[in-house]
């Protein structure tokens, strides 16, 4: 299920921390069933691009719009069902449970069943350690714990952001969660998520947007951005297409 219209977008958008420009007029506009990747360099504006997008950061300028309604204009309630945020690092203060983590996403939502969010941990694969305390989980399943708890905040008229979701997993663990984004893009929310792997933006990519210095260099279709042209003038160095995607050249030395 696709739609042409922007259910999450954004016009104008900058952000300054002090002289530091993070954000400079980058607009963008992610469409229901569709997933929308946004890559750069460390410091690119990618973190800041998504907290504004997920309405935790306010911009220095410009606008968000969910449904074409400005961010600003939704109670937190309601942009609760509509809108869920992993941020890059999860934290959760005190002794909380696994579940109980989970559940928080759908409590901002106004609700939660336990089937659901057992349901949620069994697709990220942490189900076994439901009831151990969040604190203790590796860097790895935090992540994965944090999207769970997207999962069950919004349902499929809402909008997933994502920040770096596939950090710290093994490739079994990313597979998995290529799996879950693709899946809930095809049931029709809208997902942008920022990554640094070329292959894994191959991979779930509907749509692609470069950034460099917090501008904005490229917005289109995945295929149109992730060329080894492409890529290689972002990043400074060489790709090659393969089957699995644009892969950078790194110069190794022998054994």
């Amino acid at each position: 299920m696709t739609d042409d219209r922007p259910r999450l977008s954004a016009r104008g958008l900058g952000v300054r921390f002090g002289r530091v420009e993070a954000l400079a007029d980058v607009g963008v506009g992610i469409g229901a069933g569709r997933v929308l990747v946004v890559l750069g360099r460390n410091a690119s504006g990618k973190s800041t691009l998504l907290r504004v997008l997920a309405g935790v950061l306010n911009p220095t300028g410009g606008q968000v719009f969910l449904d074409g309604r400005s961010l600003r204009d939704w109670s937190p309630s309601q942009r609760a069902r509509r809108l869920g945020y992993l941020a890059q690092q999860p934290r959760l203060v005190g002794g909380f449970t696994v579940a109980e983590s989970v559940a928080f996403g759908g409590h901002a939502a106004g609700g939660v069943d336990a089937m659901t969010v057992a349901d949620a941990l069994d697709d990220v694969g942490l189900a076994a350690l439901a009831r151990r305390p969040f604190r203790d989980l590796s860097v790895g399943q935090r992540q994965r714990a944090a999207l769970a708890r997207v999962l069950v905040q919004v349902g499929d008229d809402g909008v997933m952001v994502l920040d770096e979701p596939f950090a710290a997993q093994d490739p079994g663990e990313v597979e998995r969660l290529i799996r879950i984004v693709r899946a809930r893009a095809a049931g029709g929310r809208a997902v942008v998520a920022a990554v640094h792997d070329a292959a894994i933006a191959h991979a779930i990519a509907d749509d692609v947007l470069l950034l460099d210095g917090g501008r904005r260099v490229f917005l289109g279709p995945a295929a149109e951005g992730l060329t080894p042209e492409r890529l290689g003038e972002l990043f400074g160095i060489t790709f090659t297409a393969g089957p699995a995607g644009p892969t950078p050249c790194f110069g190794g030395g022998s054994a």
